[in-house]
């Protein structure tokens, strides 16, 4: 991801939890992974996707987009 970071028209979508973990609004490594990897690229450089509704399933946890903004607003509260 660092390499990545380099190029400046590279930028980072930051979804598809469910797919790591279906558990993904309570795995804690996952929320810490994600604020790591937008320090590595900066917040201008990355955004937040649904890609609902296809990954909203069983086995991706089946969310709410209520619980996704509220893993989004938790992920960028460090943020300005």
């Amino acid at each position: 991801m660092q390499l990545l970071a380099t190029l400046p028209n590279v930028y980072l979508k930051i979804s598809s939890f469910g797919y790591i973990d279906p558990d993904w609004e309570a795995a804690d490594k996952i929320i810490e992974s994600v604020i790591a990897t937008i320090k590595v690229f900066t917040p201008q450089r990355c955004m937040f996707g649904s890609n609902f509704p296809e990954e909203n399933t069983l086995e991706s946890g089946s969310w709410t987009m209520k619980s996704l903004v509220k893993v989004f607003l938790k992920i960028s509260e460090s943020f300005t």
